[in-house]
């Protein structure tokens, strides 16, 4: 797949991840967890700790794309 990803698309996947987020809170209320290191145990930690992980995994692989990666050229500049 070339070229960027249309809107529609984007408002789909944003709205399963919405979706599977709540679906995960909604799971502690029915599982009663014990936490290890006392912060885990609050509601809902292993949903919005997992959104916010895969945040900073993308951002910090687009971080080390941006600082590995070549400069993009033209066509026109390589002649």
């Amino acid at each position: 797949m070339t070229g960027p990803i249309s809107p529609r698309l984007q408002k789909t996947g944003l709205a399963v991840a919405g979706a599977v987020l709540i679906l995960a809170a909604l799971a502690e209320l029915a599982i009663h967890r014990h936490g290890y290191l006392g912060f885990d145990g609050i509601f809902a930690f292993h949903a919005w700790f997992g959104l916010i992980a895969g945040g900073v995994a993308v951002v910090g692989a687009r971080a080390l794309a941006l600082s590995l990666g070549r400069p993009e050229q033209t066509e026109a500049e390589d002649d």
